[in-house]
C-alpha cells in the first residue's frame, strides 16, 4: 500500500448510526413560489431504466452519516454551495435555471430547496453578506455600483470586488445587492474536507463503486482513508474480471484507475494504467473500416498526448517505455503484438496519422 503512505493521518470519524431522522432534514412538499426551479412532475419518474429511485428518507436507512450527522447527498449539497451553485431570492433557495435531475435520479431528493434550509439551520451553510456577495456578480453589474459610487471602473474583476469592499458602506452595499448566496460555515467546511470522497465518486461516476458502497466500506474500515479503500476496491475488480474474462469491465476499471491517480497527483502510474487501457482497446475490439477512427478514443489519445509532455517523454523513449508494459497484459484477442501496439499509440500521440493509417491497414488487409 506504499502508494497511499502520504495518506497515513488521523480520520475522521463516522457515526454509527443509521438513519438518524432528528438529524437530517425530512422530505417536504415544494412550495408553490419554488416550483419554476423543478422540471414538471412528470419527469421525476419513480422507476428508470436503471432501476427504481431510493427516496433520501429511505435511503439514509442504509447509509452511514458523518460524525456532524450529514448522510452523502447532503455533503453533496456543501460542495455545490461551496463553488457558488446556490442562492436565496427573496427569502427562496434558488438555483440558477432549474436543480439538475440527478439530485432526484442519483440522491432521491425531489425538494432540494428543503435541504439547503435544512443545512442553513444546522449551521453548515449560511447567507453570504453583501460584500461576500459581490464576486458572484457579473463585471457589468460590478460597474453599475461603481459608477453610482464615484468609483472608477477596472478592466479587472478582482479589483473592482476591493475598490467596492473598501469603499462602500456593508449597510449600503445591502440596498444595492438583493441576491445572497449560500456558502460554508466552519461548520460545513470541516464536513467537505473530511469527506472528500462525496464529490470525487460523484464527478467519476463508476457503477461497481458507488457512493453508497463507499459510505460502507468507510465505516466497516475505521482508520483506513477513503483513497486505500477504493484503490483495494479497484483491484478486488480487476481480479474478478480477469478471472471471468471480462476484459471490457476490465478496461473500465482501469481507466477509472487512471482518473484516480491524475487526481492524487501520481502521473507516473495514471501514465501505466492509460497505456494499460489503450492496448486492451486495441486487443479487445472488433476491428474494421467503420470503426477505425474510434477503436482508441480520441479523448484518450489526447490526454496521452498531455501525459507525455508533462512526464518530458520524447517519442523514441516512449516506446521503449511502453513495451515492458503491454508484455505483461494478456488481452482478449491478439490484434496487435506489443510491439505494434507500442507503434500505433506513439503515432497516434506523435500525431503520426499515416503511420497508424498503415498499421490498421495491414491488419485488416492480412
Amino acid at each position: 500500500m506504499g502508494l497511499f503512505d502520504f495518506l497515513k493521518k488521523k480520520r475522521p470519524q463516522y457515526s454509527s448510526q443509521r438513519g438518524n431522522l432528528k438529524e437530517a432534514s425530512s422530505e417536504q412538499p415544494i412550495l408553490k413560489n419554488e416550483e419554476k426551479y423543478y422540471e414538471p412532475n412528470i419527469y421525476y419518474a419513480e422507476e428508470t431504466p436503471a432501476g427504481r429511485v431510493v427516496p433520501f428518507e429511505e435511503r439514509k436507512q442504509s447509509t452511514f452519516p458523518s460524525e456532524n450527522g450529514l448522510y452523502p447527498a447532503e455533503i453533496l449539497l456543501l460542495n455545490y454551495c461551496e463553488q457558488g451553485a446556490y442562492r436565496n431570492l427573496d427569502g427562496t433557495p434558488a438555483p440558477f435555471g432549474h436543480y439538475p435531475g440527478f439530485w432526484w435520479f442519483e440522491y432521491g431528493i425531489r425538494n432540494v430547496g428543503a435541504v439547503l434550509e435544512s443545512l442553513e439551520k444546522r449551521d453548515f451553510i449560511r447567507l453570504s453578506s453583501p460584500a461576500e456577495s459581490l464576486p458572484r456578480l457579473t463585471v457589468a453589474e460590478l460597474k453599475q455600483i461603481a459608477r453610482e459610487f464615484g468609483i472608477k471602473s477596472t478592466r479587472k474583476k478582482a479589483d473592482l470586488v476591493e475598490h467596492l469592499k473598501k469603499s462602500v458602506d456593508e449597510e449600503i452595499l445591502q440596498t444595492r445587492i438583493g441576491i445572497r448566496y449560500y456558502i460554508l460555515t466552519e461548520q460545513g467546511c470541516t464536513e467537505v474536507k473530511n469527506n472528500r470522497y462525496v464529490k470525487y465518486i460523484h464527478h467519476n461516476n463508476f457503477n461497481e463503486v458507488s457512493i453508497w458502497k463507499l459510505n460502507q466500506l468507510i465505516h466497516a474500515n475505521p482508520g483506513i482513508p477513503w483513497e486505500t479503500l477504493l484503490w483495494q476496491e479497484y483491484n478486488s475488480l480487476l481480479g474478478t474480471y480477469a478471472q471471468k474474462k471480462q476484459y471490457g469491465l476490465l478496461r473500465n476499471v482501469k481507466l477509472q484507475m487512471h482518473t484516480f491517480l491524475m487526481d492524487i497527483g501520481d502521473l507516473e502510474k495514471a501514465y501505466t494504467t492509460l497505456a494499460e487501457t489503450m492496448y486492451l482497446d486495441l486487443n479487445s475490439t472488433v476491428i474494421s473500416e467503420q470503426n477505425l477512427n474510434t477503436v482508441v478514443a480520441p479523448r484518450l489519445i489526447q490526454t496521452f498526448a498531455r501525459l507525455n509532455q508533462m512526464l518530458s517523454i520524447d517519442e523514441q523513449t516512449m516506446n521503449t517505455k511502453l513495451l515492458p508494459i503491454f508484455k505483461g497484459i494478456i488481452p482478449r484477442q491478439n490484434n496487435f503484438t506489443p510491439e505494434e501496439a507500442a507503434s500505433i499509440i506513439t503515432s497516434y500521440t506523435f500525431d503520426h496519422s499515416e503511420s497508424v493509417k498503415f498499421m490498421f491497414d495491414r491488419f485488416l488487409n492480412g
